[in-house]
Formats: structure tokens, C-alpha cells, sequence
């Protein structure tokens, strides 16, 4: 089991900086593209919100932090109903913050803190005709903050409704869960809820 780390600036605060300057950066860049036109078939969105875990095994309770994810989304084989979707993203399930303080772990050491999780995950659903409702799920290759050779394979699930906002931008709400079956030994259940802001 892995000893505690000293305190350190959040993956999670990182990464939302980058979101963060991602769509202010597009925005100035390109701002034509929020003209009022049909909806395009890929859609770009970035989210950040509030997350939770748990596991069955012996770690600080530091498992609640800000989560986030950037996602490219394809829409296919459109009907009038709605559309097979695909996803590609990336995000982090973050976790608060520890110290050096050691608490005795009951196999001896000190108690690890909870992990922060690095995702990438590959997903495919359904979308609405109208695009405001989009469910998507599938596989994920996680791998916890500082650990970079220990890739495991995980499950993700998510929802997103939109609103339109203004021209091609509209405000995102998303929902997400990820399932980590075997890390360190335990398994990791995460769920989060965020909004952000998708371009199509």
C-alpha cells in the first residue's frame, strides 16, 4: 500500500486552469464560429465541477475535489428520433488536499491519501434529435496522479444536457460516474457532477 505524499497543489486546480484558458482562448480566437447556423456533427466541450469517491480500502478521507474533462463528440447515423454518438476526452477526478502527517495504517506505514485519477476514455450512446440529451458509457484507462506506469482499465458513464446559450455555444450540465475495479488492490467508485460549455 502506498505511504502519504506531502501536500501539493491539486492535479484538479490544474487542470481547470487549462480548461479555463482552453475556451477563452477559442473564443477569442474564432468568433465567427459562434454565428447561428446548423448544428455541426462533432462537438467540442470542456466541463468542471465536484466529484466523490470511495473504496472499500484503507485510505484518508480526502475523497471529494473538483473534477473536469475536455470531450471531442461525434454524432452519427442521425433519424428522426436522434443519433448513435461517439466520444473521445480526457479529465481528472481530483481529491483534496493531505499533509505529512502519518496516520498509522493497520498493515503498518501510514495511511495513503485518496487518489487523483487521470482518465482517458472512449465512449458511445444515444443523442436526441433536439442534441440537449446525450447518454454515453464505455471503457477508460485511468492511472492515479504521480503513479505513471500503472495504467488500470476502468468504466465510465455520463450524461450531459445542454441549453443553448448563444449562437453555436450552449451551457452543459454532466453527470458522470467511473468505476476503477482493481487499483492498489481495492477497487474506486467516482461519480461527479459538472457544468461547462460545448461548441457545435
Amino acid at each position: 500500500m502506498r505511504t502519504c505524499s506531502a501536500s501539493r497543489r491539486s492535479l484538479a486546480h490544474t487542470f481547470a486552469r487549462a480548461a479555463r484558458s482552453t475556451l477563452i482562448l477559442a473564443a477569442l480566437a474564432a468568433p465567427g464560429l459562434l454565428s447561428a447556423q446548423s448544428p455541426w456533427p462533432v462537438s467540442i466541450e470542456a466541463t468542471l465541477g465536484v466529484g466523490a469517491g470511495r473504496t472499500r480500502g484503507e485510505y484518508r478521507s480526502n475523497d471529494s475535489g473538483l473534477a473536469g474533462d475536455l470531450l471531442v463528440g461525434l454524432r452519427l447515423r442521425p433519424t428522426a428520433r436522434g443519433a448513435l454518438a461517439a466520444a473521445v476526452g480526457v479529465g481528472v477526478q481530483g481529491a483534496g488536499e493531505t499533509d505529512l502527517v502519518c496516520l498509522p495504517a493497520s498493515s503498518g506505514g501510514c495511511v495513503p491519501s485518496f487518489p487523483e485519477f487521470e482518465i482517458a476514455a472512449v465512449l458511445v450512446g444515444w443523442e436526441t434529435a433536439s442534441t440537449d440529451l446525450r447518454v454515453l458509457g464505455g471503457p477508460a484507462a485511468v492511472r492515479a496522479y504521480g503513479d505513471w506506469d500503472d495504467i488500470r482499465l476502468g468504466l465510465q458513464g455520463r450524461v450531459d444536457v445542454t441549453r443553448p446559450m448563444i449562437g453555436r455555444l450552449a451551457v452543459l450540465l454532466a453527470g458522470r460516474g467511473l468505476v476503477v475495479p482493481s487499483y492498489d488492490g481495492d477497487s474506486f467508485h467516482m461519480i461527479s457532477v459538472a457544468l461547462g460549455l460545448r461548441l457545435r
